[in-house]
């Protein structure tokens, strides 16, 4: 098994409890009767805030899958991205087969549109909403939530991160409303010092 982090842990958790129930059922006497799992985790990102940024960051070591038949553990199908790039990666490594287990499957017009892929195990199909809890996350908060559920823009708001880039952005769009609300600021806190010294000359002569 593929683990992928950080959202599909508390997917994995539950499901290997079952496994091993099924397994404690069954009861195998050989290791023909047996199933032997090895389990690899591996992390995967293609978000910023509550968007897809196209790009998916997916590392495994050739070892963990050559020569094996690797079930992949995900907590959420959503453009597609992701799960493109894990599978493509574990088939170059050397796997005998693949196949994917995914918490949740998303009507996401883009995979429906660009990708013709559908898990071979998929515990609930879901609305094309942004959802959290229960392993999922938004900027890493909210994954200890028992349940799943969708975001609410109070929380977006909450949460969100702004990118780095946006003051370089702003230079580059708008210099001349920037120079201007240097001039203002700087203007201003000039003023204040100068009706301040003012202010303290008037009380210094009041007294004198």
């Amino acid at each position: 098994m593929v683990i992928i982090l950080t959202g599909a842990y508390q997917f994995f958790l539950d499901l290997n409890t079952s496994l091993k129930k099924v397994r404690a059922i069954r009861n195998p006497k050989t290791e023909k009767e047996d199933v032997l799992l090895k389990f690899f985790f591996s992390k995967a990102t293609s978000y910023e805030n509550d968007k897809s940024v196209g790009t998916v960051q997916f590392e495994i070591k050739d070892s963990a899958i050559t020569d094996a038949h690797v079930l992949i553990i995900e907590d959420i199908f959503d453009t597609g991205l992701t799960m493109k790039k894990i599978v493509d990666t574990v088939n170059q490594k050397g796997a005998k087969s693949v196949k994917s287990c995914v918490l949740l499957h998303k009507k996401n017009n883009d995979n429906m549109k660009y990708f013709d892929y559908f898990s071979d195990y998929i515990g609930f199909c879901i609305p094309d909403k942004f959802v959290i809890g229960y392993g999922l996350d938004f900027n890493d908060f909210l994954r200890d939530m028992e349940h799943v559920c969708v975001i609410s823009q109070l929380a977006i708001d909450k949460y969100k991160v702004w990118s780095i880039n946006l003051p370089i952005i702003c230079l580059l769009k708008y210099p001349i409303l920037l120079v201007k609300m240097f001039v203002y600021n700087y203007f201003q806190k000039s003023f204040i010092c100068l009706k301040q010294v003012k202010d303290l000359n008037n009380q210094t002569f009041k007294r004198a």
